[in-house]
C-alpha cells in the first residue's frame, strides 16, 4: 500500500467517524423563545442564539478591504525570521486532517496535501502579513456554529447549544509561526521573570493564585 493511499484511508476514516457520531435527532428549531413559544423559522432562532451568546452584535454589510499599509526594511527582515519554509511546513502539519474550516472553506487536509505546490506562495503571503501588520478581514472573520452538547437532557434551552468560532487555517498558521518565534527566540534571549505566569508552559492563573 502506498503512502498516498494510506493517507486517503485515514482521511476517509476521520470523515466516516464524524458523520456517524452526529446526532441527527437534535435540531435548533426545538429551542423555546423567552416567552415559551417556538420560533417560526430557523433564521429567527439563529438570531436568538446570536443575541444570547453575543449581546449587542451587529450585522456588517459590504466590508471594504482597501488597506494601504507600508513596511520598512526592518519589518521585512523580522518577517523573514518568523516565516520560513520549514516553519510553515511544521505549523500546517500540526492540524488534524479533518477540521472544520472558516469562511474560506479551505480545510486543513487541502493545505497539507497541496503544501508542496503552494509552499513558496504561502511563505510570501505570511511574510507580507507580518511585515505590513495587516490581516485581511476574511481571515479575521469567524464562522460561528452552534453545536448541541452531547448527552444533554433538555435541548429546548439556549445553553444546550454553545457556540464555537471557526477561523481560517491561514490565520491559525500565522498565529503558530509568531508563537514559535516568541517561544524559541524572544523568550530564550530575554526570559520572563520567575514571577511571570502567563505564556509559560506549566503555569497558569491557578499557579499565580497559589503563589
Amino acid at each position: 500500500m502506498t503512502l498516498v493511499a494510506l493517507d486517503t484511508i485515514i482521511v476517509l476514516a476521520y470523515l466516516l467517524t464524524y458523520l456517524l457520531s452526529k446526532d441527527r435527532t437534535v435540531d435548533v428549531d426545538d429551542i423555546s423563545m423567552p416567552d415559551g413559544t417556538y420560533a417560526s423559522n430557523t433564521g429567527e432562532i439563529l438570531q436568538f442564539l446570536m443575541d444570547t451568546n453575543f449581546p449587542g452584535n451587529t450585522k456588517l454589510i459590504n466590508i471594504q478591504d482597501n488597506s494601504s499599509c507600508r513596511a520598512s526594511k526592518e519589518d521585512w527582515q523580522m518577517a523573514k525570521k518568523i516565516v520560513t519554509e520549514e516553519r510553515v511546513e511544521w505549523a500546517i502539519s500540526l492540524f488534524a486532517p479533518i477540521e472544520s474550516p472558516g469562511l474560506d472553506e479551505i480545510c486543513s487536509a487541502l493545505l497539507q496535501k497541496g503544501l508542496s505546490i503552494i509552499l513558496s506562495q504561502l511563505v510570501t503571503l505570511f511574510r507580507a502579513c507580518i511585515a505590513l501588520g495587516y490581516i485581511r478581514h476574511q481571515w479575521r472573520t469567524a464562522r460561528v456554529v452552534f453545536l448541541p452538547k452531547p448527552g444533554h437532557i433538555d435541548y429546548t434551552q439556549v445553553k444546550a447549544f454553545p457556540p464555537i468560532s471557526l477561523t481560517s487555517f491561514f490565520i491559525k498558521t500565522v498565529e503558530r509561526l509568531i508563537d514559535r518565534y516568541i517561544t524559541d527566540g524572544t523568550l530564550v534571549r530575554s526570559p520572563f521573570s520567575k514571577n511571570q505566569h502567563a505564556y509559560l508552559a506549566g503555569k497558569s492563573t491557578d499557579t499565580a493564585l497559589h503563589n
